[in-house]
């Protein structure tokens, strides 16, 4: 819609951060819908890398999750088994040479168990183990998963500004412009093979620390998750309920943290450059109209948060969820509204032409033959 209150499309827009329409984004639904009747399979296997929850796609970032039940192996018998080939090298080597003792007989043996197995450590095991999966029963279908970084929250507000200010405008706790973030610091976009991970800092934490958890869990994070239930009629949390109840305690949670900066805020401009925006006064909170901030992270993004509950009602009962990318988008007051985003992510459900259900049955068939050749 292009009638809705800016700090409204503001909201959505920050929700919405790296979703693109016509990729699948599970990890922003509720888990009882992240399950696809015809979920794409990966056409190349050698493109696939290993990361925690199964194999990521190099070329398009789907994600899939490794089903395969591992072969129960049953130790004692391995370990017989190898006792008996040990043995039977054993007598060879006897054989081969007499003069050498039993001693130097089970080193000699010992030596060659871990030139095998050092041999077998540097073969790429990623590759011999991709070749065995059945993409149709091995893999689950998880989307891509493309939670914004540090980086990205910075770029949104630096082009989107926080309402109704420019992204000029706004600095952060220690006075700095939002400019001055290092990005770098926490961008947990895995890179080649490596996974995410935050460098624990114990002394002296960088001020990009805290903000990118705020960021990424108690804002974007829990807002989108809330709103998501909310709009799906699912829970996450046991005891949650699914109504208006979760979105107006979290909007509670926020407006007292927004309350507390917005006090801090004031004291901390007073004789200051930024002392002239003390027009916006703490008595004006009040849910007739937006809340005011300084243009200082985190109280302005609080204050835009909190825009939600003027309109709650509208948007709570219009809001609605792609199922296929997860962006959040708010549809007209008609009887069949749309179900998706956009028509990039209604082609993604579309039933496969004949010609690719063929080919993709041909490439299954091949698959298993490889398989069993392997």
């Amino acid at each position: 819609m292009t009638d809705l209150p800016k700090t409204v499309q503001w909201v959505l827009d920050f929700l919405n951060i790296n979703n693109t329409p016509g990729k699948p984004d599970l990890y922003r639904l509720p888990y009882e819908l992240r399950n696809l009747k015809r979920p794409p399979i990966p056409k190349d296997l050698s493109k696939l890398m290993p990361i925690s929850s199964g194999y990521r796609d190099a070329d398009t970032g789907y994600e899939w999750k490794n089903i395969k039940k591992p072969k129960k192996i049953n130790i004692y018998k391995l370990e017989m088994q190898l006792q008996e080939i040990r043995d039977k090298k054993k007598l060879l080597l006897q054989r081969k040479l007499p003069d050498k003792k039993d001693e130097e007989i089970e080193k000699l043996i010992k030596q060659q168990e871990e030139e095998i197995i050092s041999a077998l450590n540097n073969r790429d095991k990623r590759s011999e183990v991709i070749k065995t999966l059945n993409p149709a029963k091995d893999l689950k279908f998880v989307g891509i998963n493309n939670d914004p970084t540090l980086e990205d929250f910075k770029q949104f507000f630096l082009k989107e500004g926080i309402p109704p200010l420019k992204g000029k405008e706004l600095i952060l706790e220690n006075g700095k412009h939002i400019s001055s973030l290092d990005g770098r610091l926490f961008d947990d976009r895995p890179k080649n093979n490596s996974e995410p991970g935050y460098y624990a800092y114990h002394d002296n934490r960088p001020i990009e620390y805290g903000l990118y958890l705020l960021l990424l869990e108690t804002v974007w994070g829990e807002l989108s998750r809330i709103l998501s239930n909310k709009v799906w009629g699912t829970k996450t949390r046991e005891n949650e309920g699914t109504g208006y109840a979760p979105l107006l305690s979290y909007l509670r949670h926020i407006r007292k943290l927004h309350q507390d900066c917005l006090i801090k805020d004031k004291k901390r401009f007073e004789g200051t450059e930024f002392g002239k925006r003390v027009s916006m006064v703490i008595n004006s909170i009040e849910y007739e109209k937006p809340l005011p901030h300084y243009g200082m992270l985190p109280t302005a993004l609080y204050a835009r948060v909190l825009d939600l509950r003027i309109n709650h009602e509208k948007l709570c009962s219009r809001l609605k969820q792609c199922p296929c990318c997860g962006s959040f988008f708010i549809v007209k007051e008609k009887k069949k509204p749309k179900k998706y985003c956009d028509d990039k992510c209604k082609a993604f459900f579309k039933p496969p032409s004949r010609q690719d259900d063929r080919e993709a049955k041909k490439v299954t068939r091949e698959e298993k033959k490889d398989n069993l050749i392997v």
